[in-house]
């Protein structure tokens, strides 16, 4: 009998947040407490020696936040203990996406396009959704997969077909972070992770019929 399995691709920690309040997060995974973005992490799985930032930095090479795991005092020992639990996690998600037995079921929900991050405002989301998906059904060819797929005031619906669902969250125009005269981003409004996490776990909950009749 198939088992149905909820999988966190961020693009930030609240979407791993929602699914432990949810009781839908089985086990700890890669991207659950990463700031990502979906074509980066088929490039991650395929290598995971691309994922990881460098001793003494939070970021990789991306620009993916690493803050709850990394610190940029670490010491190499501290390092490879954190390499070493990233290395545990890949392994248990090989072995998930591995086993036929498995329907997976992607959750993305982009909060960096409101934190203006990763250049997620920039970027086109359905491509890069669409990239992972066309490189874990290559790789993982026994395993079924979906995307439930939640943007920040984007109606993207039409692009919807029998594996990719998009729902469009009404975030406040408030919740907006804007970028400074020096090109960074402005402090962080303490209440924008919260109402994301509301109306995330909201939609979520009203939308994951899609796919638990699998």
């Amino acid at each position: 009998m198939s088992k149905l399995h909820y999988v966190s691709i961020g693009n930030k920690c609240q979407t791993a947040q929602v699914l432990n309040k949810l009781k839908y997060r089985q086990f700890a995974l890669p991207f659950d407490f990463i700031s990502s973005l979906p074509h980066l992490i088929a490039r991650y799985i395929d290598n995971p020696k691309n994922f990881y930032p460098s001793l003494g930095q939070i970021r990789n090479s991306d620009g993916c936040f690493f803050g709850h795991f990394f610190k940029k005092n670490f010491t190499q020992t501290e390092y490879n203990e954190v390499i070493y639990l990233f290395e545990r996690r890949f392994k248990r998600l090989n072995e998930l996406f591995n086993n036929p037995n498995n329907n997976i079921v992607l959750i993305y929900a982009d909060l960096a396009s409101i934190f203006n991050e990763l250049e997620a405002r920039t970027i086109d989301h359905v491509d890069s959704l669409n990239q992972l998906k066309t490189f874990l059904t290559n790789k993982f060819t026994k395993t079924n997969f979906k995307f439930l797929c939640y943007h920040p005031n984007r109606e993207l619906c039409r692009y919807n077909d029998s594996t990719i669902f998009h729902f469009n969250l009404n975030i406040p125009n408030k919740c907006y972070h804007k970028r400074n005269l020096f090109g960074g981003s402005n402090r962080q409004k303490s209440y924008t992770p919260k109402i994301f996490k509301k109306l995330l776990q909201e939609k979520l909950e009203s939308s994951i019929s899609r796919v638990k009749s699998w």
